[in-house]
């Protein structure tokens, strides 16, 4: 039997890092982005460009 881990990047999504935004559970969306762009490098700026609106709209809160 496989060991459990907490590694859940395999079952990380751009849906759940939104949800993680409307959570205001800003360091679990930018983790989540960070995730993304690793496993899909053609969207890396976009993932990037997504962790700047979260560092942004978290100073304002």
């Amino acid at each position: 039997m496989k060991e459990k881990t907490d590694d859940i990047s395999h079952l990380m999504t751009e849906t759940l890092a939104n949800l993680y935004i409307e959570q205001k559970l800003y360091t679990k969306a930018i983790n989540a982005f960070h995730t993304l762009a690793n496993k899909h490098p053609d969207r890396k700026e976009y993932f990037e460009n997504r962790i700047q609106e979260v560092k942004d709209s978290r100073g304002k809160n």
